[in-house]
């Protein structure tokens, strides 16, 4: 009996045992779920890390208090170029707290959120000469709104940063390295003051923009990016990333403030979208969407890159879409690559503001669109490229040339003022519209253009005798919908990209289209060949006709094909493809191919 008793007893303890080994099982099982949730959410948190801290109304990751930055009377004031990044404690509720940068600074705005009620939200010190750079993470939305202020004294910049001449330091706006350059920018500003650039009477310089989503809004008389009220802007450079910039009235998208002047205004890359209140798109105000504010002037404005648009609205005072603000001149403006459409209002497309000359203005590359359209007064208007028209009709163009590549569309609705003022046209394409035109003219001049960039035609085209148009790799050419591509005799459109015929292609005499093809000898030792072929002439689409018999050791070639494995065989009679294309010799092994060499087995590493 005692032994059944003790027999049950241990079965008990054993039970026991065994369910508190299982629960700690699961214990620990959770306690590793838990560990791992939290690895995930701090390793996908910009901000989160064990060096954090809280200050103010932000978080800050980097740096140590007292030494990298001081937090007193609501104000964030970074003190060294030690890397930090920021973000509001909730990014989606604003802060009043604002930052100041007085060191060169290496800041990430992980979601940074302000409003601010006394001064910019983020003020880089006055006439600074360290550089500043700012990032926006990935994923990221920084809202930067300086104080409004009112029209009796004056707001604050969204990033205000006041100074100019040569000793003045750089602003950088980027995405970081490897990024997916997602991170936005909004910079608002109050009254009077650039929301990216200079406060009240400050002049805005040496901004560079290379990454991210930017939006920058001037306040009342200010730029978008560049100077505020009565400030110049000097020194600014987009190298990538989205940027919307709109001026308040009198003031320039990007440029200068109102009666500021803009110079050395450099876009190479990136979207690239300037409007001005009543100043130019890029350049000066009432003024240009690019350049130069109300009475202030465009100048050194060179764009190579990237698709810009400018378009300086205005009612009875504007700017250029490029170039000069209001009685302000457009000189200097050099284009040689990218998308760039340039609209104004009474002022030029390109060139001068409303009643002011546009001179020594070079297109040479890239598809550029300049029109000049009537104000709100109704009458005159600015031309495509040279000077803005006011009600006496002054503002011409002079030492103003095409050359290179470009393909330039210019328009006005100037019915006494020719579209292009003052022009030497040494090579390029160009379309023009005039007064009460209703289609566009088209003429090719130089004897060989190529187009670098897509464009589509917008009006019938020829092609003049023994001259040639190449359409470049990796470009498209389209003839729009009704209109028609003449192709002379003698003349040659040669296609080293796409071309897509929504209207007609006529041939005269012996003119042609001719192709680009590769062939490729699928042969390691033997470099790929390049030969033009007919597609098309007055006959019809032609054949391939005589093709290439490469050889090989080894093997017996078997022709060519659209694909490196399989695909369609090209044979003599085969039509030609309009396109550039690839052809890839097929072989097959005769038994007298070398065997493949043996390559050399990886060593294995030898222990420590």
């Amino acid at each position: 009996m005692n032994k059944f008793a003790d027999s049950n007893k241990l079965r008990k303890i054993f039970h026991l045992h065994s369910i508190n080994v299982n629960r700690t099982k699961r214990f620990f099982k959770n306690v590793l779920a838990i560990s791992s949730a939290f690895a995930v959410f701090f390793s996908s948190c910009p901000i989160c890390s064990v060096k954090a801290e809280t200050v103010g109304g932000f978080i800050i990751e980097g740096g140590t208090s007292d030494t990298d930055y001081t937090y007193e009377n609501n104000v964030l004031t970074i003190k060294s170029s030690t890397p930090m990044t920021i973000q509001n404690i909730d990014p989606n509720t604003p802060t009043t707290d604002r930052i100041e940068i007085n060191s060169e600074a290496n800041l990430t705005l992980a979601g940074v959120n302000i409003e601010a009620t006394d001064g910019a939200a983020i003020k880089i010190a006055d006439n600074a000469t360290f550089n500043v750079t700012i990032l926006l993470a990935d994923g990221s939305e920084n809202i930067l709104k300086g104080e409004i202020g009112d029209f009796r004294t004056h707001g604050f910049a969204g990033v205000e940063k006041n100074g100019e001449g040569n000793n003045i330091g750089l602003l950088t706006i980027s995405a970081p390295d490897n990024s997916a350059e997602t991170g936005k920018l909004m910079a608002t500003s109050g009254y009077y003051a650039a929301g990216i650039g200079g406060g009240d009477g400050g002049s805005g310089s040496n901004i560079i923009i290379s990454g991210g989503e930017i939006t920058a809004t001037g306040g009342s008389s200010a730029a978008g990016i560049g100077g505020g009220r009565d400030g110049s802007a000097k020194n600014i450079t987009i190298n990538g990333g989205e940027v919307t910039a709109t001026g308040g009235v009198g003031g320039a998208g990007i440029g200068g403030g109102s009666y500021g002047n803009a110079s050395n205004i450099t876009i190479t890359g990136g979207t690239v979208t300037a409007t001005e209140g009543e100043g130019a798109g890029i350049g000066g105000g009432a003024g240009a969407g690019i350049g130069g504010g109300f009475y202030g002037s465009g100048s050194n404005i060179t764009i190579s890159g990237g698709e810009v648009t400018a378009i300086a609205y205005g009612s009875n005072y504007a700017g250029a879409g490029i170039g000069g603000g209001s009685e302000g001149t457009g000189s200097n403006i050099t284009i040689s690559g990218g998308m760039v459409k340039a609209i104004g209002y009474g002022g030029a497309g390109i060139g001068g503001g409303n009643g002011s000359d546009g001179n020594n203005i070079k297109i040479s590359g890239g598809i550029v669109t300049a029109i000049g359209y009537a104000p709100q007064w109704g009458y005159g208007g600015g031309v495509g490229i040279g000077g803005g028209q006011d009600y006496n009709g002054t503002g011409n163009g002079s030492d103003n040339i095409l050359e290179g590549n470009a393909v330039l569309i210019a328009a006005t609705e100037n019915p006494d003022k020719n579209v292009l003022q003052g022009f030497t046209f040494n090579s390029g394409i160009v379309f023009t519209k005039e007064g009460n035109d209703v289609n566009y003219v088209g003429m090719m001049y130089g004897d060989e253009v190529m187009i670098t960039a897509d464009a589509t035609f917008p009006a019938d085209f020829i092609i003049e005798e023994d001259k040639t148009l190449i359409v470049n790799s990796n470009t498209t050419l389209t003839i729009d919908d009704n209109t028609t591509l003449t192709i002379n005799d003698g003349a040659i459109l040669k296609n080293r990209g796409t071309l897509i015929e929504n209207g007609n292609i006529n041939f005269e005499g012996n003119g042609a289209i001719e192709t680009e093809i590769i062939y490729n000898e699928n042969n390691k030792s033997k470099e790929s060949t390049v030969e033009y072929k007919t597609y098309q002439d007055s006959s019809g689409i032609k054949t391939y006709g005589d093709l290439p018999t490469p050889t090989r050791e080894g093997y017996d070639f078997e022709g060519w094909y659209t694909e490196e494995t399989d695909g369609e065989q090209i044979k003599e009679d085969t039509e030609v493809m309009p396109n550039l294309h690839v052809l890839y010799a097929h072989w097959e092994g005769n038994g007298n191919q070398e065997p493949e060499p043996t390559p050399n087995p990886t060593p294995e590493p030898t222990p420590e």
